[in-house]
């Protein structure tokens, strides 16, 4: 692996984290509040077993409530730029877009545990976790990306009564209203419920850009039928107006242009009609568990969604004129509708052969959904707009062209997993057949793929344990056919990793470091004649090392720190000289979050965080003609929380206020990130 760290180092530096770790073990444990996650078991979505997060082969981690409450965080980047590996690094602000282990990976987002199916920004307060599982996942949960997936759980009721109102208010007209409240519905906490609302009104620094208004709800209930059986319904509301901000060229803002540089704050679209995205979406579902025993139990998760979306009043850049001053853009009007279904069910049961322990899973997952798209272009006349001497009144409507779709998927999956312990040494394997069928006007697609799943962990001493696995990936290419016509191979991924996994048993810190190598084959790949025709030629690999931590440093002082290596590039393709770097990649990415609240005293609750994350620079594009530069962001925040209930937290973002180019997809889309922003948020919690 050129230029990485070997598995020596990894131990090496897993090791000394290990040192430093011990030391935060003999301190007192309590703390008025927390960020970090070190359960010594990982959450059934995540593993769908509820296994050892010692005894999992595969590096999983985990961002907790509290940390996504600390950053204070209003787009998914945000919290996932603490995560080793994660690059998120969305070239619009309207979508989660991020890359795992080099590979994008926005397009196979889950929702507690089942396909999210669109990529628009979630509702932070919608979420009680993020979990980010590495590596190929096929072998569980079907169609996804080599890098990995992002696993987002809902908030759930609680049995105890509470109720927590807050309002934030803060730079570029932001308020945010939020409320959250649940308990019981009966004496004997049966049945108890949840209620999670919120507002959100935030502004944007461009010019002529109001920035995004959501409303979101999120009621839930759970109820206990018996002492071996519960559900629990979780249902989401939200109705978004998003004022996109708009891409921007590369010229001018991080390449030299002749005419000179342009201000991050300008935009490049109709103040008068500026673009919009509605987003309407709903979504009802149950978890469902019954123990048969204390060996047997079926779970069950269902969920269907709709979705509306309208996209208008949208102008894409088309290229830039000789002049390197006149940028032509055409319309892009879309009107969508989207409906999901769901349906997971799991048998997990434990038994014993001889001195051999097994915990089996016994799964099959079916998915549906049904895609109506309208998407409208106007490339008559093209918009001609003067990037240094602006003239808003060249913006026109045009004559919009309809080009409309529909797409009907189903997916249907049988999967098993066995987790065989002896001793020290838990061997996991398991594998899924995949079965999908697509449907549209003019081809009948049907794919089917076996991936399997192998590892095994061994623990060295108690809370010291290093892993080894193999892993497939699976992704269907709908819609893309061959110089014949005829449909493209599905994608497909493998994963060698190694790791170290360290766990202390009171809770104190969890490191993981592991270095691994992915291989992405059947990468659809453009061919010049005739358009629209593709081939399967295309290869990329990704090597790396990463380490993530979760750390109690002391008594009220934590720690999150992640480091990655990722060296990704394209080994074979027709159309993208071989040994580019795929976009929105670092080499190098480190963040650290650290929060130190006062225990004792008059000033007891007083806490303060800093943190921050630094990317290398990344390809602006696939033939990496151009790089997005490296950039540094510092945020910060001072909290204070009164025995009474009352609560109060100043967050600063992008303390140093830097200017930065968050992304890019080519040169014409460049998306610059936030300059600094100020919020200031007061909460009552009873």
């Amino acid at each position: 692996m050129k230029r990485s760290l070997d598995a020596t180092s990894a131990l090496a530096i897993c090791a000394a984290l290990s040192a430093s770790a011990a030391q935060a073990q003999n301190s007192d444990a309590e703390t008025l509040d927390t960020i970090i996650v070190t359960q010594s078991r990982i959450q059934e979505h995540v593993t769908k077993m509820g296994s050892s997060s010692l005894e999992t082969p595969q590096n999983i981690q985990v961002l907790s409530e509290g940390f996504l409450k600390d950053m204070g965080v209003s787009l998914l980047d945000d919290a996932l730029r603490n995560v080793a590996g994660v690059s998120a690094s969305s070239f619009v602000y309207a979508y989660d877009l991020p890359s795992i282990r080099g590979f994008p990976a926005g397009g196979f987002t889950l929702l507690d545990g089942l396909p999210r199916t669109v990529s628009l920004n979630i509702e932070p307060q919608a979420l009680e976790r993020v979990e980010v599982i590495k590596g190929p996942t096929s072998a569980l949960y079907g169609q996804g990306a080599p890098g990995g997936v992002i696993n987002l759980v809902s908030k759930r009721p609680v049995k105890k009564s509470f109720a927590d109102a807050s309002i934030t208010v803060g730079s570029y007209d932001m308020m945010i209203p939020a409320v959250d409240i649940g308990g019981s519905f009966d004496a004997d906490q049966n049945v108890y419920g949840r209620l999670n609302a919120l507002y959100r009104k935030e502004g944007s620094y461009v010019d002529y850009t109001d920035g995004v208004t959501r409303l979101f709800l999120g009621p839930s209930l759970t109820w206990e039928i018996n002492p071996d059986t519960e559900i629990t319904f979780i249902s989401h509301y939200s109705k978004e107006w998003n004022e996109l901000i708009p891409d921007r060229p590369a010229t001018g803002l991080i390449l030299p242009n002749p005419h000179g540089k342009l201000s991050p704050r300008q935009t490049i679209e109709d103040p008068d009609s500026p673009p919009q995205i509605d987003q309407r979406y709903a979504s009802i579902g149950y978890e469902f568990e019954h123990r048969f025993n204390e060996r047997l139990k079926v779970v069950q998760n269902v969920r269907q969604s709709w979705t509306d979306l309208d996209y208008y009043n949208i102008y894409q850049p088309l290229f830039l004129d000789a002049d390197q001053r006149t940028l032509y853009l055409y319309g892009n009007d879309l009107d969508e509708s989207r409906r999901s279904l769901g349906i997971d069910t799991l048998l997990i049961g434990s038994f014993d052969t001889g001195s051999v322990q097994h915990r089996l899973a016994v799964g099959f997952e079916y998915g549906r959904q049904r895609v109506d798209s309208k998407p409208s272009y106007a490339f008559s006349p093209l918009v001609a707009f003067d990037l240094f001497a602006p003239d808003y009144s060249v913006f026109q409507r045009g004559d919009f062209v309809q080009s409309p779709s529909l797409r009907e998927d189903e997916s249907e999956g049988l999967y098993v997993q066995d987790e065989i312990k002896v001793g020290r040494l838990t061997v996991t394997a398991g594998g899924r057949f995949n079965w999908v069928n697509v449907q549209t006007a003019t081809s009948d697609e049907n794919h089917d793929a076996f991936v399997p799943r192998v590892g095994a962990t061994y623990e060295l001493r108690p809370g010291l344990a290093g892993y080894a696995s193999y892993s497939e990936s699976f992704n269907p290419q709908v819609g893309m056919l061959d110089v014949e016509g005829r449909p493209l191979d599905p994608e497909s991924g493998e994963q060698y990793e190694l790791g170290l996994k360290l766990l202390s048993s009171d809770g104190r810190f969890n490191v993981t470091s592991a270095i691994y190598e992915i291989t992405r084959s059947n990468v659809a790949s453009a061919l010049p004649a005739p358009a629209g025709r593709y081939d399967t030629s295309g290869r990329q690999r990704s090597r790396g090392f990463e380490i993530d931590s979760q750390i109690q440093l002391r008594r009220g002082w934590e720690m999150i720190a992640s480091y990655a290596y990722t060296d990704v590039e394209v080994l074979e393709d027709y159309s993208t000289p071989k040994g580019s770097w795929p976009v929105n990649v670092p080499r190098q990415a480190a963040s650290l979050w650290t929060k130190y609240v006062i225990q004792d005293g008059p000033l007891q609750g007083l806490g303060f965080s800093l943190g921050g994350s630094h990317y290398t620079k990344m390809a602006g594009d696939p033939a990496n003609t151009f790089f997005v530069p490296a950039y540094t962001l510092v945020n910060a925040n001072v909290s204070y929380v009164r025995p009474n209930g009352f609560n109060a937290q100043l967050n600063v973002d992008n303390v140093l206020d830097e200017f930065y180019a968050a992304g890019a997809f080519t040169d014409m889309f460049v998306n610059y990130g936030r300059p600094r922003t100020v919020r200031l948020t007061i909460g009552w919690s009873l």
